[in-house]
């Protein structure tokens, strides 16, 4: 029974540590026009961001994906994903940090700043 009892400690341990470390969605903003900002009220950038479409009127798939064509077009197959949850209108962006491929890697971090610029660089048609 005391030994039960220590594995049964040890899982829970186990089980709040990860709970901890586990990163939470963090909001990401779509502007009228389309830009997209990531929330950068923590510089570190994130792998999952949500933002809230509803703004944007956008109804079916087809719609989604014309509207945000420039960025599917720039960051598929680059280690950032984008897709849509339109019953509920939302857009999930997952960067996979360690592997992504449109912002340049170095020996800086990357944190939200730079993915937040390139959003902006390719909103405005500069890459």
């Amino acid at each position: 029974m005391n030994n039960l009892l220590k594995l049964l400690a040890f899982v829970c341990i186990a089980l709040m540590a990860n709970a901890s470390t586990a990163q939470a969605i963090r909001p990401a903003t779509v502007t009228i026009d389309g830009l997209i900002i990531l929330d950068n009220s923590i510089p570190d950038l994130a792998s999952d961001y949500v933002a809230d479409i509803t703004n944007l009127n956008i109804t079916s798939w087809q719609g989604a994906n014309t509207f945000f064509q420039k960025y599917l077009d720039k960051t598929n197959g680059r280690g950032i994903n984008i897709s849509f949850d339109l019953p509920n209108r939302k857009m999930y962006i997952s960067i996979d940090v360690a592997n992504q491929y449109v912002v340049p890697l170095s020996h800086e971090p990357l944190n939200v700043s730079t993915f937040n610029e390139f959003f902006r660089a390719v909103h405005e048609g500069r890459i």
